[in-house]
């Protein structure tokens, strides 16, 4: 999929006005016949490691992860600005975990991302088993964020209570129900790199001031050491550079996914959200 085609595709399932849309689409087709880069369709940014829960096969290798933190607002909203001065608009950013409704900061981040012009939209995800704090509930309501509920068996019971919420504050939201995880696998060495096979290869993911391939490719690089699995920091990088290594990172197969089954045929169909030791 081209970049184009991406940033069409989120601005369709974010907007349903004709005008809109085609408002957006215009914008976006501009920009990439002026600057094939300077936009972004898709951002996940790690605010936590931190969890309330431990799922078995997670892509994230969160429950693997040695050492669990919450990255502190201003540190959050430093790396999105660092990256909003390389490309002029981020089409959907997603607040990612670990659970994003731990987050002691939280209210100061949805602030910043709901208030700012060239973040088109954003999601936020959790796992339905935390009721957001009142402050945290004010702060998303009537914003253009939209919460992302994952429907698992474990937080079946307060995954309700969450909904009715959300509609009390007018919280736009969408509910993942009946999904299913790809079993990725541990970090082991496989026969070949998944790479070309991989629907989630372009699922850009910032872990403080690094981007990487997708997200399980940040979180396992922070327990693995692969000296070869490419990875950039945009800190100080000129807009050539950053498209330089943007393009390294979309068009080079990544040595993370020669340790990982991605989401391909190689990896099996399985229940989302199992908990380990269940």
């Amino acid at each position: 999929m081209d970049r184009l085609k991406e940033i069409e595709h989120y601005i369709f399932k974010e907007y349903q006005s004709f005008w809109k849309r085609y408002y957006w689409l215009g914008k976006a087709l501009f920009r990439n016949l002026v600057n094939k880069y300077s936009q972004m369709p898709y951002l996940e940014v790690f605010m936590t490691t931190q969890c309330n829960l431990s799922c078995e096969k997670s892509s994230n290798l969160i429950p693997q992860l040695k050492n669990k933190t919450h990255f502190s607002a201003d540190e959050t909203i430093s790396n999105i600005e660092n990256m909003l001065r390389l490309v002029k608009y981020i089409y959907r950013l997603k607040l990612h975990g670990g659970e994003v409704f731990l987050h002691p900061e939280l209210v100061k981040i949805i602030d910043y991302v709901s208030k700012h012009k060239r973040i088109v939209s954003v999601r936020i995800a959790t796992n339905g088993s935390i009721i957001p704090s009142e402050s945290v509930l004010k702060a998303l309501s009537g914003s253009k964020i939209v919460v992302q509920i994952s429907d698992y068996e474990v937080s079946s019971a307060k995954t309700p209570k969450l909904i009715d919420r959300l509609e009390e504050y007018q919280i736009k939201y969408v509910l993942l129900k009946n999904r299913e995880w790809r079993d990725m696998g541990d970090f082991s060495p496989r026969e070949s790199n998944r790479f070309a096979e991989c629907s989630i290869k372009r699922c850009t993911s910032m872990l403080k001031n690094d981007l990487y391939v997708c997200s399980r490719a940040a979180m396992a690089l922070q327990e693995h050491e692969i000296s070869e699995s490419y990875h950039f920091n945009i800190t100080g990088l000129s807009h050539t550079e950053f498209r330089f290594a943007l393009s390294r990172l979309y068009n080079i197969p990544n040595e993370a996914c020669s340790h990982c089954d991605g989401d391909t045929l190689y990896a099996k169909l399985i229940p989302a959200g199992k908990q380990v030791g269940k």
